[in-house]
């Protein structure tokens, strides 16, 4: 975990409104000291002191206190790789985070803040470890909903991120859990805080990103690769989730390397 910006139990006047409609190009955690009110993507929600959000990168970001001073921790962040990423999948995004162990979640942010000096290379290496214990610590405490056939949809969603070239559809997927269309819809939703389809585009994503990286692959047939019939929607969808297309990322990572 790259940790780009951290503050600890920041106080802001009871009329600041945090509000990026375009969102940032890395993400941002918030844990909120002050009854708020959140804004992204997925809707607007109510937020209890001890609630958290972790919002994605180049998505709505607006929240503000509805009473008196906003006070809150935030990190603005990175994950280190795609496999880091992938690891913490289960963190949902843009949406309210229902927390136990508060004190936990402070006190790892605390020693974050507190390491001395840095710029230095002891520091960076001691702020990268706390981060990847941040990260381990928030995806254990957060509060699992109770929802019907957890097993089997944890059991679909783990086959969907091992599988995203499958021609995913609600029909098939809800076969797989012997749900109807709309049971499954709804559920899925109410367990992983996302759409069923929506965590096949981002599986679908992720494993692109790693295929683009292959000198001999081309932006065709990583779209093939990746279960896409057709490249212009590939393109589309990868512009919509990484903010460039596949051609740029492609060229923009062989620079890099």
């Amino acid at each position: 975990m790259k940790i780009i910006k951290l503050m600890s139990n920041m106080t802001l006047p009871e009329n600041f409104v945090w509000d990026y409609p375009d969102g940032e190009d890395h993400y941002l955690f918030v844990l909120f000291k002050s009854p708020s009110m959140l804004v992204t993507d997925n809707g607007a929600f109510s937020v209890d002191i001890g609630d958290a959000v972790v919002l994605d990168r180049f998505a709505h970001q607006k929240y503000y206190s509805t009473s008196g001073k906003f006070v809150h921790d935030f990190i603005h962040f990175d994950f280190d790789n795609a496999a880091e990423k992938l690891e913490f999948s289960d963190i949902p995004f843009s949406t309210v985070i229902r927390i136990d162990h508060y004190a936990l979640i402070t006190n790892i942010l605390d020693l974050i803040s507190n390491c001395p000096v840095p710029d230095s290379p002891l520091s960076q290496s001691i702020a990268s470890h706390l981060g990847r214990a941040f990260l381990l610590a928030l995806k254990a405490c957060i509060r699992t909903p109770q929802v019907e056939h957890l097993p089997e949809l944890i059991h679909l969603r783990n086959d969907v991120k091992s599988n995203p070239q499958f021609p995913w559809t609600v029909d098939n997927m809800a076969k797989r859990v012997a749900l109807s269309r709309s049971q499954l819809q709804l559920l899925y939703r109410k367990a992983f805080n996302t759409s069923c389809i929506d965590d096949v585009i981002a599986s679908r994503i992720e494993l692109a990103k790693r295929l683009l990286l292959i000198p001999e692959i081309t932006v065709a047939k990583a779209a093939e690769l990746c279960g896409y019939e057709n490249k212009e929607h590939f393109i589309r969808q990868f512009k919509q989730k990484e903010a460039t297309t596949p051609g740029r990322y492609k060229k923009e990572r062989s620079k890099q390397s």
